[in-house]
Order: C-alpha cells, then structure tokens, then sequence
C-alpha cells in the first residue's frame, strides 16, 4: 500500500504542479486508498469480504486534517475516484451518497495504526490558498472547476501507477513510455499486512 500511495501522490504532485496546486494533488494521491489499511478490504482481497468502501476514509482524514475549504477540494475527488463526484451535503436523483454522509459515517472499518507510520507523515502538513482569482459570479465555478482538475490528476495518478503495477506483474514493460514512474525517485516499500 505504501509503494502506491506513494506513486500516486507524487504522480498527483506532478500533475497537479502544472496549475501550482502540487500539494493537493500530493495529499490525495496518499489519502486516496487509506480505507484500504483494514481487515475488512485485507479479508476482501483474499475472497472472504463483500465490497468494502475504501475511498471515504481518505475524504474523512482530508477534511480532518485540512480542516478549512481547502480539504474540501481533495475530499471530493478521494471519495469520487471511483464512482464519481458527489454531492456535498443533499441528495439528488443520482445514486452516489453525498460527501458529507459519506464522512459523517459512524460506521467505517477501522484503520490499521500502520498508515500513521507509513502515509501521515509524508502528507503536506498544510494545503496553500489555491491559485485563483476571483472573477466576479464565477467564484463557485472556479472552485468546483479547480476540484475537478485535482480529481483528474488523481484518477490518472492511479490508473498509470496500477497499469505499471499490472505490467511489472506480467513481466511486461510499460507500454507508454518514461511520462511517469520512471521519473520518480524510488521509495523504500513496506508492506502492510
């Protein structure tokens, strides 16, 4: 779990720079799979666990731990790297549970004390003002736009690293070139069991 945390924040990081947000692209690529540190997702990978969430603690720790708007921006796109963005805080016609049910859960597996050791402390220890200036009547389309824009270095984040991952499994090299991990210093792994 470390060695892909890692990858995906520091590909996040590397993307998300382009539009001087590289801190948040960081912080969502770390926390983006935190719900796997349980024994609920560890039983799932052995067949012996239904579906298991493991988006909504990474949204939940983003909004702990960037406790102002700016958590916000990541949390989305931690909790909707998969299914998609939600809303914040109402329901819609759409199935997806919002962002703020999702984190107000009182009911999450518990995570293994290991990601304090492994993931904390490679988190930026605060997001910066995000790069924006306000245009008049566009002030909420610039942020939601902004969420999007991290969301999309996560999701590509992820995709590239599992692909690599998928390939260095099947003997395989990457089939698209050095645009990402071949470009990242290495990271000691650990893994979490």
């Amino acid at each position: 779990m470390k060695e892909h945390l890692n990858n995906v924040g520091l590909l996040a990081e590397k993307y998300a720079e382009i539009f001087n947000c590289a801190d948040y692209g960081k912080a969502a690529g770390l926390l983006h799979d935190l719900g796997k540190y349980t024994d609920e997702f560890q039983r799932r990978l052995e067949g012996k666990h239904p579906k298991v969430d493991h988006a909504t603690w990474g949204a939940k720790i983003a909004l702990e731990k960037y406790n102002n708007d700016f958590g916000y921006l990541i949390a989305y796109g931690i909790a909707g790297h998969h299914a998609g963005l939600a809303n914040g805080d109402y329901r819609t016609e759409q199935k997806l549970t919002p962002l703020k049910e999702r984190c107000n859960k009182s009911r999450l597996p518990i995570l293994n004390s290991a990601w304090k050791d492994e993931i904390e402390p490679l988190l930026p220890c605060k997001l910066s003002v995000p790069p924006l200036k306000p245009k008049a009547g566009f002030k909420n389309f610039q942020i939601a736009f902004l969420s999007r824009m991290i969301l999309s270095c996560l999701v590509d984040a992820d995709r590239l690293d599992t692909e690599d991952y998928e390939n260095r499994v099947a003997g395989k090299s990457s089939s698209r070139g050095q645009n990402r991990l071949s470009t990242l210093p290495p990271v000691a792994y650990t893994h979490y069991s």
